[in-house]
């Protein structure tokens, strides 16, 4: 099956590969989930062959916000808990058969070839770089880029972007 992405990955396309490509069994978007008194919405929730998903698309203010990241914390120990795979997707990572494997180890299909005409990275000049991430969320992009297999690929666009800022002092 050819699965094609057109620019960059959102949250909306991802929910979309995973109705086209991945077909679950069920698939709820802004799923709600109790955390400490308190409703969480995830961004997916889907069964695929009785194995239970959380899917968080992670754009800049999880890695801004120390409020968002340790929600995202809270979300790992409760995924933990009760036996449920959560798959976080960076807003700086794209969707290709790579990051699909790895992303969707459980339900992987060697039989999918994902085109994805836009580079991982910091492509979009209005987006939020690294440097303006908390100490805690410029820990977890690294993480990212590690889990990813992706450091020196990002690496190359964050540094061709550091080197073109101009400052005005």
């Amino acid at each position: 099956m050819h699965y094609e992405i057109v620019e960059y990955l959102t949250e909306e396309k991802l929910k979309y590969f995973i109705v086209d490509v991945i077909q679950p069994d069920f698939i709820s978007c802004q799923y709600k989930v109790k955390l400490d008194n308190r409703n969480v919405k995830i961004d997916v929730f889907f069964i695929k062959n009785n194995i239970n998903f959380f899917v968080e698309f992670n754009g800049h203010y999880h890695y801004t916000s120390t409020k968002n990241i340790i929600r995202d914390i809270e979300i790992r120990e409760y995924c933990s808990i009760n036996n449920i795979v959560l798959v976080e997707f960076p807003y700086f990572v794209q969707l290709t058969n790579k990051t699909y494997k790895i992303a969707f180890e459980k339900v992987y299909d060697s039989n999918v070839d994902i085109e994805c005409n836009f580079s991982h990275g910091f492509m979009d000049k209005a987006c939020t770089l690294p440097y303006d991430f908390t100490d805690i969320g410029y820990k977890r992009y690294l993480s990212d880029l590690n889990r990813f297999d992706l450091h020196d690929e990002i690496e190359k666009t964050y540094i061709n972007i550091k080197s073109n800022l101009v400052i005005p002092w």
